[in-house]
């Protein structure tokens, strides 16, 4: 049915790397937070924080908790009209003059060289610039400086802070790093104590960070097992934290063909995970039982996605109805009821494999890529309640890679005819885009995402 092979073994690859920005080839790989968790320390007690949109959030969890979280939006099917999807037409594009299409905060971004055979990898310059374009102004400005070549950054929960690492002093066999957090507020950065052994690590909705310890283990059969710091910047308390899955009948291929993947909720309640090669369940942790399951062609691909309360998760399957064949995408409760989407399949989705798959922070639109390439194909975005498509289309190059930041607003990247890249904002309500900024061949953007916070000059 659709394409697959080595093109999804390289994806996955890439997302280990990437997450939302790019690294220098000699990046260690970025582990996926799916576990659940015992703590070696005290009980952690989180504060109720907004959720970034930058990097998947590795949950907090009180061990011995047996009460299933209750979702903030409440597990129940969407009334959605179900005659064919509406196509739309590309984007209106705003005149080179107009106000700056970005309701509110600023935009942050960097760039950078890119590899000609890799679009996710840059060759960065020391002291490289972190830039903003904010809400009143399409002219970009630095706020940051990174005084190294590893750009990883990652915005907090509150878009206050970034976070980075920084090499610390070399081993024999391997490099330690600090982590690094600017403050964009106070314009003052803090080290960690903790030298770390990766340069990579997410916020958690606390505000504390989490970095893994090992790479990930994966068993066929019996499930998967993590290790973490958790790190509080502001007092330097580490933790240790052990995180555990018992997934029976857990099926996990690296070769010929990656296969196999394991979701956890935010509350490590629920798992969503491939079974016999191909079927997907979504079990209860705490009952231990499936409550949903399908029986599939191909497993689960690509990577699903948890709303930050836990309520929903969203995800595609390659499925087969008839002599039809193509990707479907899942919108289902954490209680395991499937909620109602506008009519399917979606424009490419009978042709193309899904190259990845978000939703807005709203849950109103969901976005997908094609894989057309390895680096670029067709984006979409649906409106789930108004029941139309439309994709993000324009003649000037193919589309990269986008994400959602506020106000059901999307930034992405374009690949232009002539090896460039140019940087837009879409407004999907409206159906607008304005292009931001634009780079010669062999450079490329690398964005962080949004924060509230309207930025100027350092």
């Amino acid at each position: 049915m659709c394409k697959r092979g080595l093109r999804i073994y390289l994806f996955l690859l890439i997302a280990l790397f990437v997450g939302c920005s790019a690294e220098p080839v000699e990046v260690a790989p970025e582990i996926i937070p799916t576990a659940t968790i015992e703590l070696v320390a005290e009980e952690l007690q989180p504060t109720a924080l907004p959720t970034s949109t930058s990097l998947p959030v590795i949950p907090t969890f009180a061990p011995g908790r047996e009460t299933a979280v209750t979702p903030t939006t409440p597990p129940a099917e969407t009334p959605i009209p179900q005659p064919p999807t509406q196509l739309r037409d590309c984007p209106t594009v705003l005149p080179a003059d107009a106000l700056p299409l970005l309701s509110s905060g600023s935009l942050l971004y960097i760039t950078g060289q890119t590899d000609e055979t890799n679009l996710y990898f840059f060759a960065m310059k020391e002291h490289s610039d972190v830039l903003a374009f904010s809400a009143d102004s399409l002219i970009p400005v630095p706020i940051y400086t990174i005084p190294s070549n590893l750009i990883r950054v990652t915005i907090s929960p509150d878009g206050t802070k970034l976070l980075r690492f920084e090499r610390a002093e070399e081993r024999p066999d391997n490099y330690l790093y600090h982590a690094v957090v600017y403050d964009l507020v106070t314009k003052e950065e803090t080290y960690s104590d903790q030298l770390l052994p990766q340069i990579s690590g997410n916020w958690l909705p606390d505000g504390r960070i989490v970095s893994s310890i090992v790479n990930l283990e994966r068993q066929v059969g019996v499930g998967e097992h993590h290790e973490f710091f958790i790190l509080d910047m502001a007092t330097q308390i580490t933790e240790t934290v052990s995180l555990d899955l018992d997934l029976p009948h857990y099926t996990y291929y690296e070769e010929p063909l990656y296969q196999g993947i394991a979701s956890v909720d935010p509350s490590v309640q629920k798992v969503l995970y491939t079974t016999g090669g191909f079927n997907v369940v979504l079990r209860d942790l705490t009952t231990e039982t499936n409550i949903w399951h399908y029986d599939g062609t191909y497993g689960l691909y690509p990577f699903p996605e948890w709303s930050s309360d836990g309520s929903k998760v969203f995800f595609s399957i390659p499925i087969e109805e008839g002599e039809h064949s193509y990707y479907k995408i899942f919108r289902l409760t954490r209680d395991g009821q499937e909620e109602k989407l506008p009519l399917q399949p979606y424009p490419g989705l009978d042709t193309e494999e899904v190259r990845y798959l978000n939703f807005s922070l709203d849950e109103q639109y969901i976005h997908y890529a094609l894989q057309e390439s390895f680096m670029t194909g067709a984006g979409y975005v649906l409106d789930i309640p108004g029941a139309w498509i439309g994709e993000i289309c324009s003649g000037d190059g193919e589309f990269i890679e986008g994400q959602w930041i506020a106000d059901g607003q999307f930034v992405y990247t374009v690949l232009l005819k002539n090896g460039g890249q140019s940087l837009h904002l879409l407004d999907v309500p409206t159906w607008t885009s304005q292009k931001l900024a634009q780079l010669p061949p062999g450079e490329g953007f690398v964005v962080y995402g949004w924060t509230p916070l309207e930025l100027t000059s350092p």
